[in-house]
């Protein structure tokens, strides 16, 4: 029998000059230093112990974070360290908001820019490298959600994590101790997955026997001990002229050179 061969048609030709560009994204929170400790979530049960901020030398246990997340990255806010300090982001979002505010995101408008940004949780914590009972403790950093749910939705987990620590029981005692040096409590963050949904469901909770901090740092090799640096010094702030560039992902470079001549005439 004689096969007859398809040849394709001028709608199956691919031009190899016309494929798309490559969409670049950047995870730029953390230092290059750090980037590899930050935690990837394993499905299933994901035990963890809070560091405490003296064991760290943070100011605080948890850094609340205010991020800008865009189809190309994520970057931190100045005022994550500096509660009034500005950026490039705030700048282009005022001018933009009183010239042409049908380019900023908004409830009618999803495909806006979104130049304002998120809130985000970051601590230090201890986990297993693996799943594995006898995996050996390593010192990650957990980023979360810090949503606190104001606007309707459920809360993120990094808000989740805040309230936990310090909700109380009929007694007015903590009900989860979950950040005391020797008493402290573990937590786990299930992740689940299913065929159903599209994204992971995430389970928080906490243990109920003491997770002693001293002997976690006991059993932690020096360089992971090496690696607990205060929070403040973990995170990347970029310069001005970065804050530019990245804002130039989002818009056509043209655009970008003439509203930053605009907002930095005297």
């Amino acid at each position: 029998m004689k096969t007859t061969e398809h040849q394709p048609t001028s709608s199956t030709v691919v031009d190899p000059w016309k494929k798309a560009p490559v969409k670049r994204y950047s995870d730029e929170l953390l230092t290059t230093k750090f980037e590899d400790r930050l935690l990837r979530l394993a499905e299933g049960l994901n035990w963890m112990r809070i560091v405490p901020a003296k064991v760290s030398g943070s100011s605080d246990w948890l850094l609340a974070m205010h991020v800008l997340e865009t189809p190309t990255g994520k970057f931190a806010h100045p005022r994550t360290l500096e509660p009034a300090k500005r950026s490039v982001w705030d700048n282009v979002y005022t001018y933009l908001h009183k010239t042409v505010p049908e380019k900023l995101f908004s409830k009618s408008n999803r495909e806006g820019l979104r130049l304002l940004p998120r809130p985000l949780s970051l601590c230090w914590v201890i986990t297993r490298s693996s799943p594995d009972n006898d995996s050996p403790h390593v010192a990650r950093l957990l980023s979360l959600s810090g949503y606190s749910g104001e606007r309707g939705g459920s809360p993120g987990l990094g808000y989740q994590i805040l309230r936990m620590a310090s909700d109380r029981d009929e007694n007015d005692d903590l009900a989860h101790n979950i950040l005391a040096d020797e008493d402290g409590v573990q937590i786990c963050i299930e992740k689940v997955i299913s065929k159903e949904s599209k994204y992971p469901r995430y389970i928080l909770r906490a243990g109920r026997k003491p997770s002693r901090i001293s002997e976690l740092l006991a059993q932690l090799p020096e360089s992971e001990i090496a690696a607990l640096q205060p929070l403040e010094q973990v995170v990347r702030l970029m310069t001005e002229e970065e804050q530019w560039e990245r804002l130039e992902r989002l818009m056509p470079e043209a655009e970008v050179a003439a509203v930053r001549k605009i907002i930095e005439q005297p």
